[in-house]
């Protein structure tokens, strides 16, 4: 039986490039494991960074008097913003060159000192003892 029988075309093609994609992240775990690793912590905390980023945003925006407002405040109008939110929160923390609100690198360089202690044994709280807490690019 064919997995991709009965599905749209749409479907079928978006399903296929989901296995490609994930045959492709494996392939180039496989190759360069340390790399890899660091992209997706790098990943990780740049969209921590926006989650928090938006939830601050939607935070401020219930706090502006929308009764004058064109289009009132409708669900369509509650939606966009939500949406405009995330978008904002996401390319200010993924913005090349950007250090967004730095939370993303902290949160980086904390789970680098977590890593690093787990690959030689000991506690995280031993590897960062003695470490200086420096400025690290996240996005270099």
């Amino acid at each position: 039986m064919n997995p991709l029988e009965g599905m749209t075309q749409g479907a079928a093609s978006m399903a296929l490039s989901q296995t490609e994609t994930t045959a492709a992240r494996m392939e180039q775990m496989y190759k360069n494991p340390e790399t890899f690793e660091q992209k997706k912590m790098t990943e990780s905390s740049q969209e921590f960074e926006a989650i928090f980023f938006q939830q601050m945003l939607d935070e401020m925006d219930k706090t502006v008097d929308r009764s004058d407002s064109l289009f009132g405040n409708s669900e369509g109008e509650k939606v966009f913003r939500e949406m405009m939110n995330k978008e904002i929160a996401m390319s200010v923390s993924t913005a090349p060159g950007g250090s967004g609100l730095g939370l993303a690198e902290t949160i980086y360089r904390q789970m680098a000192i977590t890593k690093e202690a787990e690959t030689s044994g000991r506690s995280a709280l031993d590897e960062h003892q003695g470490k200086s807490l420096q400025r690290v690019d996240i996005k270099g």
